[in-house]
């Protein structure tokens, strides 16, 4: 039972639009004497005027149930009554009831709600009528009157929800490494000392025991050769909680030529298929794959493949694929695509998700996470596949953390994660260093599942590439969350291939550049692009809440975003002065062909001045840019495609949005309601500094700037954590 104030045993202070009808009413004028008093135990003890002694006397001449109405306006900030000592301090307005019994242990109606409950929410507590009485729902939560008082719950307040339809939405707070979080590993292995070579570093983390950590000394380190973390279980870490203190300086050129791309990988093989044929458009895929021929409902977690699956040398432990053929229905065309290896059949099997087996028996074979996508169907040929039929080569349960990468001339990745299951970065600064036309990204990411990036800065190097520096690239990955970090000076942050069931969440992004104006007149598109965009395949059912940004992109080039849940965040469209540029755009949103049944709610959308208007093309700056013949295009196929898609627009959902055109909160056609504070987590997460506020940016009182991020403070602060 709800007791929200202190109520006494012969009168109680309380602030009511309703009297009762019996009562006598006791008014006090407010120009009657001075207010100069403190409290009734001036006005008792010597006092001979003034409203307040009008009040203490009314008080002492109440009997049970009479009401004393207050004159509005004339208390100032006082709130407090405390009868035995005679201090009143009161609001502007309200009233004061006198009782000989607490009302909240008074019955009078006998339904089971108690005077005080009912006089407290509705204003009257002998009276119920169509709100008021114990069986109604005033809040429409489907919980009673009766109900809420004895669950202690706000009858009047409805009930917080995601407002987004229940067929687009995933339990993303299973994303990463689940509600559990990042293990902390406190085993050591090995300590290695400053100036230790790969050679020396390797040697270690082959040696080194599961769940276990070789530990780098505070210092520097040349790094001439891949390193790769490849045994279950293994952990390297940076003395320096700080993650400054211990740094890899990258060679240039790495000493692995077969394939000198990468300074760390998290798993054996550093590339999506070691083992490749050439589909009929002529892009290279897996030779490895079994059709699937049951098990189809969301949730599932087993499934049966045609051929028997323990020939095929299917383990637990690895990573699979399942896709199947696009039906232009709820899956985006089968249009062909220039960068299409990422899915099958020139980009044909578009729709597709990641998962870690944990058990094979012939033709049945068990995995985790369970299925997302309710659009999984016998009659579009569904299969699984596979990059590498080694399964030493998957490993679980790795970590880096607490260490400073300078890449030097990367053409690839500084760091990359896969394939692999339950693994993660924790906080590392990640840099590549570019000179020319090298570089690509600093982080990637490739048939990795349910891994974790946080708590991590991202930055280029002081020479951005012409490749378009993308910061993090996951490729065919599922259950990701990449969360709390700082993107620092990129023209892509985020672009995703074939990926789905992911979180990026309170993210800060700053100085992001813009490819006409930043000195990179070599990219292949101008302007500025987009924080987070799909680039190869389809990317389905991701979540991008509580970021601080520029702007979403729901396709690129060569990928579609379709289910996608932009949720909570603050996109500016506009950040610093050199985007006034005519060729830079200040949209804060971009819809583009096939990005269907997009869901966008609760976001602090624009830049007043800049974005405008409300909607228009997709090269504009409207708040909501969508399709339309504009060049964009979808490449491949006999020629480039060129065309309006009206079904974009027609599928968008879209609600409780402030925009800086509108200047308020637009909801549409939707109803106005509450909004849940997240959809990443169930309730405010433990990691969250408790002197930042939760949510970080709330719609209805729309703050423009990134203060209450914890990855905007570390940035103010040389990396310190907020409080």
């Amino acid at each position: 039972m709800f007791r929200p104030v202190a109520w006494r045993l012969l009168a109680v202070l309380l602030f009511s639009l309703a009297l009762p009808a019996h009562a006598t009413t006791y008014y006090v004028d407010a120009g009657a004497g001075s207010n100069t008093y403190n409290g009734l135990y001036s006005a008792f003890s010597g006092g001979t005027n003034g409203p307040k002694l009008n009040i203490g006397s009314a008080i002492t001449a109440a009997s049970s149930g009479d009401v004393i109405s207050v004159a509005s306006g004339f208390y100032g900030l006082e709130t407090n009554w405390d009868l035995s000592t005679k201090a009143l301090t009161l609001l502007p307005q309200g009233q004061v009831i006198v009782y000989q019994s607490d009302p909240w242990l008074t019955f009078s109606i006998g339904d089971g709600i108690s005077d005080g409950w009912r006089q407290y929410y509705f204003g009257s507590s002998t009276t119920t009528n169509y709100l008021s009485c114990a069986t109604c729902d005033p809040n429409d939560n489907g919980v009673s009157n009766y109900g809420e008082f004895t669950n202690g719950t706000d009858p009047i307040v409805m009930a917080a929800t995601a407002v987004i339809p229940t067929n687009r939405l995933i339990d993303w707070t299973q994303a990463g490494m689940g509600p559990g979080g990042i293990p902390t590993v406190t085993t050591t292995s090995t300590v290695i000392s400053a100036g230790a070579n790969a050679g020396t570093i390797q040697t270690a983390l082959d040696n080194a025991a599961s769940n276990s950590v070789v530990i780098l000394s505070t210092g520097s380190y040349t790094i001439n050769a891949e390193l790769k973390i490849r045994h279950n279980g293994v952990v390297l870490r940076g003395a320096d909680p700080s993650g400054t203190g211990v740094v890899f300086n990258g060679a240039s050129p790495l000493a692995d030529s077969s394939n000198p791309d990468i300074m760390l990988n998290i798993g054996e093989q550093d590339i999506i298929f070691p083992s490749v044929v050439t589909d009929a458009c002529g892009y290279s895929t897996t030779p490895y794959s079994n059709n699937w021929i049951a098990g189809f409902s969301v949730g599932m977690t087993n499934i049966y493949v045609a051929a028997n699956a323990t020939t095929q040398n299917l383990a637990a432990g690895m990573i699979i694929g399942l896709d199947e053929h696009d039906d232009g229905t709820n899956l985006v065309p089968g249009i062909g695509d220039t960068d299409a290896s990422y899915a099958r059949e020139c980009n044909r099997r578009s729709l597709s998700e990641y998962k870690v087996i944990t058990s094979v028996v012939t033709n049945q074979i068990t995995f985790y996470p369970g299925l997302i996508s309710p659009y999984w169907n016998a009659s579009l040929d569904p299969a699984i596949f596979w990059p590498d039929t080694n399964a030493a080569d998957y490993v679980s349960l790795c970590g880096v953390e607490n260490i400073t990468f300078n890449g030097n001339n990367l053409p690839k990745y500084v760091v990359n994660i896969g394939p692999s299951f339950h693994c993660w970065i924790k906080n590392c600064f990640i840099n590549n260093v570019h000179s020319g036309t090298s570089g690509e990204s600093q982080l990637g990411a490739s048939f990795a599942v349910n891994f974790e990036v946080r708590h991590s800065t991202l930055t280029p190097g002081p020479t951005p590439s012409s490749y378009g520096n993308y910061d993090f690239s996951p490729h065919n990955c599922s259950g990701y969350r990449f969360e709390d970090n700082i993107f620092n000076g990129y023209y892509n942050p985020i672009l995703h291939y074939e990926c789905s069931g992911y979180v990026e969440a309170f993210n800060y992004f700053t100085n992001d550049l813009d490819q006409a104006t930043d000195g990179n007149e070599g990219c292949y598109c101008a302007g500025p692009t987009a924080n987070f965009a799909a680039h190869g395949g389809q990317v389905f059912f991701g979540l991008v809440e509580g970021n601080y940004a520029r702007y979403h992109e729901y396709y690129n080039n060569n990928g579609y975003e379709t289910y996608g849940v932009t949720f909570r965040n603050r996109l500016t469209g506009y950040e610093k002065p050199t985007d006034t540029n005519a060729s830079s755009s200040f949209r804060p949103i971009r819809l583009m062909e096939n990005s269907w049944y997009e869901s966008i709610v609760g976001n602090i959308l624009g830049t007043s001045n800049y974005t405008t208007p409300y909607e228009g093309a997709s090269g504009g700056d409207a708040v909501y840019c969508t399709a339309g013949t504009n060049g964009d295009f979808i490449s491949g196929g006999p020629a480039d495609v060129d065309f309006s898609d009206p079904k974009v627009t027609n599928t968008l959902f879209r609600a409780g949005n402030w925009d800086a055109v509108n200047e308020a909160v637009v909801w549409g056609t939707i109803a106005m309601q509450p909004i849940t504070n997240s959809l990443a987590y169930s309730g405010r997460p433990a990691w969250y500094p408790a002197s930042l506020t939760w949510p970080p940016f709330d719609p209805n009182g729309p703050t423009l700037t990134p203060t209450n991020l914890p990855a905007f403070y570390r940035f103010l602060h040389n990396g310190a954590d907020a409080p």
